[in-house]
This record gives C-alpha cells, structure tokens and sequence, in this order.
C-alpha cells in the first residue's frame, strides 16, 4: 500500500529544480580540478544522461502515461491505512477513485460510501506504527463493506519480477564476449526468449 509514495517520491526527486544529485556534484568537483567551468560542464553532462530516464518515468507514471491509471489507484489505496485517512483528509471523491480497481463495483463504493462516517471516526485515533490488520479485525462488524474491499485491494501488489526476469535472461544470454553486439540484436534475441 506504500507504493504511491515511492513513486511520489521519486517524481518530485525528478521534478527538482535544479535536480540535485549530491554524489555526482561531488564527482564533478573531483574531475573538474576547481575549474569552476569544468565544474558546470560536467553536471551539464550528468543531467544531460538523465534527461531521457526523466522523459521515461514521466512518459509511463506521469499524467496522461501508460502507468498513470495503476498510480492513481494505489493512491486511492491509502485510504486503507488508518493512519493516513487523516492526513488526506479522505472525501467520497477519494473513495470513487477506489473504482481504478478492475475488481470494486459502483456497489461496493456506495456501500463504502454509505460507511464512510463511521470509517473516519473509527480512523481518528489511528497512528502510523499500529496493526493495520488487528484493527481492521476489531472493526469488521462496523465496516464491513470497507473490510471486503480491503481484503482484495491488499492482494494487489507491485512487482519487479518481469524487469528481473528479463536482465536475467540477458545475463545468461550474452556473455562478455558480446559486449558489442548490436541494440536490435540483442533485443530480438531477448523478446524470442521472453515471449517464448
């Protein structure tokens, strides 16, 4: 359920005016001998290479990206961590979001609606180092409508298995032999591999 956060984390470290990268400042100022316009060229170089994995992560997780619908829905999982319903100050608008997932009808989000005063009073006393399950458990007679989505909702979790899975097979598939061997190549030989 914190997967919002990483990413939101993320794309305010990429939004960053000037972004700041402290490790390669520090670098640059190795290689730049105190030649203050060395200095500028060499981080000039450093956010010129990220620019294209800034445009990336933008293109899929931004608005409008391929990923922006799964974002929103795990923002909208928040609401089922007790401690943050406050700090969002959570609104039926909020609990329509929870509609991103494929599998939460317009009925369940009018039965959460419907419990939705009695979920944020029950949330009031929350806080951030409490048993999400053991309360959910003490207020399941109460909210049990909130307790049905959340079982499902908590099934959903993000994984990096695909990407480890195919620099797994790029590992084994190319030696250091082939260090050299060309984009398009290497790229076919990955998706015949993947795909297969």
């Amino acid at each position: 359920l914190k997967a919002y956060e990483e990413i939101s984390s993320l794309s305010h470290f990429t939004h960053a005016n000037p972004l700041q990268l402290p490790s390669t400042t520090a670098v640059a100022r190795v290689l730049s001998n105190g030649n203050l316009n060395h200095l500028q060229a060499w981080m000039e170089v450093a956010h010129a290479c990220l620019r294209p994995a800034v445009a990336y992560f933008d293109g899929r997780f931004g608005v409008g990206g391929a990923l922006y619908s799964m974002v929103q829905a795990f923002r909208a999982a928040r609401l089922f961590i007790p401690s943050k319903v406050n700090e969002m100050q959570a609104d039926e608008a909020d609990v329509e979001d929870l509609r991103l997932f494929p599998f939460v009808s317009a009925e369940d989000v009018e039965a959460m609606r419907g419990e939705l005063p009695n979920y944020l009073s029950a949330c009031e006393d929350t806080h951030a180092g409490m048993d999400v399950l053991l309360w959910r458990r003490g207020h399941a007679g109460d909210l049990p409508s909130w307790l049905s989505v959340f079982k499902k909702v908590l099934l959903v979790q993000p994984s990096s298995a695909a990407a480890e899975r195919v620099f797994s097979v790029l590992e084994n598939s190319f030696s250091s032999k082939q260090e050299r061997a060309l984009e398009d190549y290497i790229e076919a030989s990955i998706m015949l591999q993947y795909n297969h």
